[in-house]
This record gives C-alpha cells, structure tokens and sequence, in this order.
C-alpha cells in the first residue's frame, strides 16, 4: 500500500487552483447566451473544486466528497451547453426549464470528436451512484460515520487521495472548456488547451 501524505496531496491541489486561477485570469467569452450560460457552468465547477480542496483542508470529508457530483455536474452541463444544446435547450435553461438526463448529455457528447473515447460514459457507470450516495446522504456516506468501536469520520487517505485526483482532473476539464469557448483566434485557443493537457498528464504521471 502506498504511504499517503494527505497535507502534501492537498497542497498539490492548492497549487493547482492557483494556477488555474492565473491561466483562467482576463479570459473572455463571445457576448452570446450559449457562451456565456457554458462559462458559468464550467467557472461553477472551478469553485466547486476550490470547495472540495477546502473543506479536505478542514477535514470535513463527507462535505467535500459531496460536491464531487456537483462538480462533475456543472462540468457536464458546461460542455453540453457548449457543444450539444439546441436554441431552444438554451432558452428552457435561461427559464430555469431546462431538464435533461446525465445520460442524455454523455450520449450526446460522445458523439463529438472531442469526447468520443468514452471517459464520460465511464465515469457514468462506474461512479455516478457512488458519487449519488455521497451527495445525498446515502449508505456509502453514513458508513463512513461509524467503526467497530466509535462514531466519527472514518474516511481512508486513499479514499481522500482518489477524491482529490477526480476533482483536480475535472477542474482542468472545465478550464479546458472555458477556453474552448473564449475568444481569440484558433492558434492561441490551442496553444492554451496544450497547456493544461500538458498539466492533465502531469497530474496522471504522479498516480
């Protein structure tokens, strides 16, 4: 079993939103509703995952594992709007009408270039229930409130350290995405998508 160094791990994260937040810094999106309605979504699951980082560094651990699924689903949103929605899908959201499955927006999404190996659809049926109990208070969170001997928080580091990985993969997938929909010309757009590709790799790297 691998020794993990929580504090040093979530100093890692630490670094990483600070990153992000200079590389997502004067960034600006074309003034349409379609734009700007997916950069609110991804920008949400940025603070999302400042969240998670947050609440680890307290120790408030069913809190953080909690936001996991609202990070991944303002990520979901973000990219769907982006890419898949119709007109009218933007106009029911503006209206706060909006209802579409998670599964509907992976289905939709994968059938674009940019998300067609699958990730999504996996994480979809590998993790959302879990991700699901953690949110709502489900079995998997409650069973990590109590051991043979005592009631507390009883979350494992690698646990915590596979959480932290997630969110920190996520968190540059909605910059990635921010990106994608901001202005400037297509060589600049691709010089910065390399960037934090390079940093998704470093983060896979150091598993």
């Amino acid at each position: 079993m691998v020794d993990i160094n929580l504090n040093e791990r979530i100093r890692q994260s630490e670094d990483l939103i600070h990153w992000l937040d200079r590389f997502i810094e004067g960034k600006s999106v074309p003034f349409n509703d379609r734009a700007i309605i997916a950069a609110g979504c991804l920008n949400l699951s940025l603070e999302h995952h400042k969240s998670i980082v947050l609440t680890t560094t307290a120790e408030f651990y069913g809190s953080a594992f909690a936001l996991v699924r609202l990070q991944f689903e303002a990520y979901l949103r973000g990219v769907w709007l982006s890419y898949c929605a119709t007109d009218q899908a933007i106009e029911k959201f503006k209206n706060d009408k909006l209802d579409v499955r998670i599964g509907t927006m992976i289905s939709a999404l994968e059938k674009q270039d940019a998300f067609n190996v699958g990730v999504l659809s996996n994480i979809k049926n590998d993790s959302l229930s879990a991700m699901n109990s953690f949110t709502h208070a489900g079995v998997l969170s409650i069973n990590r409130y109590f051991s043979a001997t005592e009631i507390g928080s009883n979350f494992s580091p690698e646990e915590i350290n596979g959480t932290l990985d997630f969110a920190d993969t996520f968190a540059l997938m909605a910059a990635l995405g921010i990106i994608n929909v901001s202005t400037g010309t297509t060589e600049d757009r691709e010089a910065l998508a390399k960037q934090i590709l390079d940093r998704c790799k470093e983060l896979a790297d150091a598993d």
